[in-house]
């Protein structure tokens, strides 16, 4: 078992999965601005960036809402800010599934200009808002899960071993089987935070996704 509390194991953990998540963005946002190429559609690529999302993003939503946000409330921090992020949570979902809509319009039309358009753009929309989203977590919601000092762990009754059953390995390796694969697709056309993602070029600039827009 690693050492620290709960509490600093479960946002080191926290971090580790934003990083994995936003290299997979990243990814998915290039792949779009690969598809508005004319490329050919990989029916099970596009099925294998639904499965991740819907697999390893879901799971740490549901980790962060059963153990961090009610600890977190218990221990002062008011109610709105956690109503906010879980808010965004649950649009991140919505989201999910119209991209996975717009994959199956896309593959019923064998690849339509249209249909590679409006992947493309939900594509880089969801991008964007997990972007922003997470940087809100790693800036704001996790240090100052850091700087709560109580004798009590992180939701004590919590089962640690039962938390940790994402299977982050295999995940990490598949993105990086993917960032391997994209070593020729372009940057993608919405600026995301990572300036340089192992496998691709830098996008046009820094972004800080919590600045207002």
């Amino acid at each position: 078992m690693a050492t620290g509390s709960y509490k600093e194991r479960l946002t080191a953990r926290f971090l580790g999965q934003h990083e994995l998540l936003q290299r997979t963005s990243h990814l998915l946002a290039r792949h779009a601005a690969y598809l508005r190429t004319g490329a050919d559609l990989d029916e099970a690529l596009l099925h294998q960036f639904l499965h991740f999302f819907r697999s390893f993003l879901l799971d740490h939503q549901d980790l962060e809402e059963s153990r961090l946000f009610p600890w977190l409330n218990r221990h002062g921090v008011s109610q709105s800010p956690l109503a906010k992020l879980l808010e965004e949570h649950m649009q991140a979902r919505r989201d999910l599934e119209g991209l996975a809509r717009a994959v199956e319009g896309m593959i019923e039309s064998h690849g339509a200009d249209s249909d590679r358009e409006t992947y493309a753009r939900l594509a880089e929309e969801f991008a964007l808002a997990l972007a922003a989203h997470d940087w809100k977590e790693n800036h704001i919601l996790y240090p100052l899960a850091d700087l709560i000092d109580v004798d009590e762990e992180l939701l004590a009754r919590g089962d640690e071993d039962q938390d940790w059953t994402m299977d982050e390995e295999e995940s990490r390796r598949w993105v990086e089987d993917v960032e391997a694969l994209a070593l020729n697709w372009p940057a993608p056309a919405v600026n995301l935070p990572h300036t340089r993602i192992a496998g691709g070029p830098a996008p046009a600039g820094p972004n800080d996704p919590g600045e207002e827009r």
